[in-house]
């Protein structure tokens, strides 16, 4: 490999230092011929060129060719804020705890005039008479467990 390195380089160059590569030839340019104009490669669309009705005693000349304009690089996608506002996260956070802060007030404004549905306190009959029963099978099952000794 050494000899490779060696003999790659051009007559009267240094070697390079163990471990480093050997320097890149430079590429070559294709070239034109000439009178050949060098081709141009839009970044963006070109802007038509507008012409304006000439005198009909003056000489017309060729439109100028489009001209290009580069624009900075847009803020990838996701990135969050685009630097006008807050995010839309923190819009949204916010929205939601206003929505939960208003119904703890109308809940609370509800207990507060005693108002209640009609099927409510039905319910609650219900829950709790079930609530006994419960607490009551729980209390035999003990007993059983007990004088099983």
């Amino acid at each position: 490999m050494l000899v490779a390195v060696v003999g790659a380089l051009a007559p009267g160059a240094a070697a390079p230092a163990w471990g480093q590569e050997t320097p890149a030839a430079p590429a070559a340019t294709p070239t034109l011929p000439p009178g050949t104009a060098q081709p141009t490669v839009p970044t963006t669309t070109p802007t038509p060129a507008t012409t304006t009705p000439a005198p009909a005693a003056a000489t017309t000349t060729p439109a100028p060719n489009a001209t290009t304009t580069t624009t900075a690089a847009a803020a990838p996608a996701g990135s969050g804020s685009d630097g006008d506002g807050p995010a839309a996260w923190l819009v949204g956070l916010i929205v939601l705890g206003v929505l939960v802060l208003l119904v703890l007030v109308l809940w609370g404004l509800a207990r507060l005039t005693a108002w209640e549905p009609r099927w409510l306190p039905a319910a609650r009959h219900s829950v709790g008479e079930a609530g006994y029963r419960t607490s009551a099978s729980w209390a035999e099952f003990r007993d059983w467990l007990r004088f099983r000794r």
